[in-house]
This record gives structure tokens, sequence and C-alpha cells, in this order.
């Protein structure tokens, strides 16, 4: 695919989606994992009552909603988009009560998660810059809180950092928006990291994703972890991070590593191919990866359907649209064996969700283009660009969520159309009688 089709912005989008109305494919069986998801731009939960349960219905969570289970696994906190272009941190139950809000005003990109102790740990936005802040460019003041998971709980400023701002770009191509959601990346970059450990918090430094710091909140300055360190995934315990050094995203390029957030010592772990996207093992010992690549073969097209879907798009030249192969790797972080789980013709994964019994690895995968190209150069959809005709296009590349078995290696089907998913580790438990913090 040339660099104008991967990254062009044809008057399109800039980091958001629009909360288009998606079609999903029907389910055979309700999926029986307890998780949480995001289906036609409302929230459901699944595996954690007699049947799924619809959370929303206002249909607007096609942004990355950062759903996050609370420790106990009785509470699950997401974003929401207000009419005003802020987004609201709402708070629901496993029984899928009426969502509340608990705060406004929460910063863009930034994950919010759960400490330790139970409580949200959360972004905001100041609009303050200081100029020549962050590598010598602008730099945004953001702060940040926690908040108890109760309605009517009073936020808390724990600390404030600086933060790089003017990052840009779109695509003409669906599936790179479903990507960009469903792993929390934007053109070009990486995901950000804002996470509380035990010896500070580890945050991305500017919008791009690459460039990691440590922050003391009791002295409020940042030691960075890594300039160029990006892809940032912390340890179940905090100690540790896993990240790509020197990342090109588009060109799958850079050296994976493993950071010491306490004494920032780097080791360089070696990896069969450049991760796209890291995850640890629910007891610290591996670390999951994704990598994908171009195939060497593209999408089958007639000359006349390559013409179709040129003119669609409002290129010059013609369009060739590569087939990428997406794979699993797990890579032991004692004795360096990396094992390949997973390889299939596909445009991405998105996440990657170990169950916290090591059984099993649940992942998102973004097809290739074969769908999208042929609805293009059918010339069914009469605008493109309108709402409906982009709900369209975003059908043909509708995410797969899966459960591979990791001692079988067998893979199966949880469902379609299932974006973002949350799994709700603490329901491999135990779980705490409802209403419980946490």
């Amino acid at each position: 695919m040339t660099q104008m089709i991967r990254y062009s912005l044809i008057g399109l989008l800039a980091l958001a989606l629009i909360a288009f109305g998606l079609p999903v494919r029907a389910q055979e069986s309700a999926p029986s994992l307890p998780l949480a998801a995001i289906q036609n731009g409302d929230l459901w939960l699944f595996g954690l009552g007699a049947g799924p349960q619809q959370v929303t219905s206002a249909g607007v969570l096609q942004n990355n909603a950062s759903l996050t289970w609370g420790p106990q696994g009785n509470t699950l906190a997401f974003t929401m988009p207000n009419p005003d272009g802020t987004l609201s941190l709402m708070l629901t139950d496993r029984a899928g009560s009426e969502p509340v809000q608990l705060t406004s005003g929460v910063a863009f990109g930034f994950p919010i998660s759960f400490t330790a102790e139970g409580e949200i740990l959360y972004a905001v936005s100041t609009q303050q810059y200081v100029e020549g802040a962050v590598n010598g460019g602008a730099g945004e003041v953001i702060e940040l809180y926690t908040v108890a998971p109760q309605v009517g709980a009073a936020p808390e400023l724990i600390g404030s950092l600086t933060f790089g701002v003017g990052c840009g770009g779109g695509s003409s191509i669906p599936a790179d928006w479903m990507y960009w959601t469903e792993t929390g990346t934007n053109p070009g970059g990486s995901s950000l990291v804002l996470a509380l450990t035990p010896h500070g918090l580890v945050h991305s430094i500017n919008c791009t994703g690459v460039g990691t710091a440590l922050l003391d909140l009791a002295s409020g300055e940042s030691t960075p972890l890594g300039t160029d360190l990006g892809a940032v995934k912390v340890s179940p315990d905090g100690s540790q991070v896993v990240g790509v050094n020197n990342a090109v995203p588009w060109q799958g390029t850079g050296q994976t590593v493993q950071v010491d957030v306490a004494t920032g010592t780097v080791t360089t772990l070696s990896t069969s191919g450049t991760p796209d996207q890291l995850a640890w093992s629910a007891d610290g010992g591996s670390v999951f990866y994704s990598t994908r690549r171009e195939s060497g073969e593209t999408v089958a097209m007639t000359p006349e359907q390559q013409q179709q879907v040129t003119e669609a798009l409002g290129l010059m030249e013609p369009v060739t649209l590569p087939l990428w192969t997406a794979s699993i790797h797990r890579l032991d972080l004692a004795s360096g064996q990396d094992t390949e789980l997973y390889s299939t013709g596909a445009y991405a994964i998105g996440r990657m969700l170990p169950t916290p019994d090591g059984s099993a690895l649940i992942f998102s995968q973004i097809p290739n283009l074969e769908a999208w190209a042929q609805t293009l150069a059918s010339g069914q959809i009469a605008d493109i660009w309108s709402q409906e005709g982009q709900a369209q296009l975003l059908g043909t590349v509708a995410v797969d969520l899966l459960r591979l078995d990791l001692n079988s290696g067998a893979v199966d089907p949880v469902g379609t159309g299932m974006q973002q998913a949350a799994l709700n580790a603490a329901a491999y438990g135990e779980l705490a009688p409802l209403g419980a913090e946490g």
C-alpha cells in the first residue's frame, strides 16, 4: 500500500471516529466469557448473568472508551463523549446497572485505570500550554486525579505533568480506524500509558506515545524511562515495563526492551519480529506480542475494479492494496524462548487479553481489505463520504474477537463486531458481593 493510502486524510477524520450505527453479524450464541465490549456503539456485558446485558443505548461509544474493570470485578469504569466534545468518566456494575457519571473533563487519549486501592486514576486536560516544554515543542499541563468508584465521591488531585501536543493525521481506510480504536493508538503513533506503580506514575511524554517517563508524585519531577520508548505496557506488579525503543510503527522497526521501573535499567529482549502490540501474562513471567507485515500479495482486483476503487477514493494513481499477515508470539522472560502461537492473513491484531488462569489469550483481529475493496468497486454506495456510506464501509472490516487456547493451540471465535473487549479477571475466582467497592 502506498504511503498516501496508509496515512493520507481525505477530508474524513482526524483522531476520532463518528458514532456510526455499525452492522454486526448475529451471534450464534452469547459469549460465555466474563467481559465487556462495545457493539453498535453501545456497551454490553457478557458471561456475567443469565444473558447478554445492554448497558447503554446512546450509540456513541465508537471512540476508545477505555473499558476498565475494578480489581474485585464488580464495577466497570469507562469514558463517554459529551455533546461539547469533552469526556465523562462513567461507572456501571457487573449487573449492567444504569451508568452514572463520576466526573467530566477527562483527557482524550490517556487510559483510565484502577489503582491497587480500588480508586480510578484519570487525566484531565487543562488547556494550559508551556512553550518549549517537551522536546522543544509546546506542552500541555495535564492534571492527574483519583476518585473512588462511588456516586458523589470527590476527585483528588494527585499531581500534574507536561505533555507534548501537536499530533494529527488520518486515513481513508476503515481498517485503520478499527485498529486505532482497538489498540488505543493514533496515526503513526503508539498507545499512551498512564499507570500508578509502587515506584511512581509511568506516563507517556507526548501525544505520539513514543517517549516514557516516571513521575514522582511527591516532588513533581519526571525521570525518563526512555525518550524513544513506545508501545509501553506495565507489568502486573508495577515493577517492570516492556515496550519498543526507536519504534517506527508504519515500518515495523525498533528494539524490544524491558525496563526496571525502580532503577531505569534497560534490558534488550530478543524477539523474532518487532512487536506491534504487547501484553503481560497474568503472572508477569512472559509477554505476548503481535506482529504485522505485508505478505507480498495484494487484494485481487480486475483492472475495472481497481479503477473504481481509485476513483471512489479520489486518487490519481491506481490503488494497490497489500494483504497483511498478523501473528501472536509468547516470549518467556526467564528463558528467552520465543514461541509463535498464531499466524493468519489479517490486517492486524488489536488488543490481547490473557486470562488470569493462564489457560487462554483473548484477542481481537481486524480483517484484510478484500470485502472493503469489493464494496467500493461495486458502486453500491452512492456517497462513500456520507455517514451512511462510512457505516457500510466500516461493516466490511468488523472486528473478530477470538480465544486462543494456550495448551492446545486451538483458536475459537468469541464473536464478531465486539470491539474494545475488557476481560473481568476477578470473575475467574470468587466474585465479591455485588455493591462491594471495586
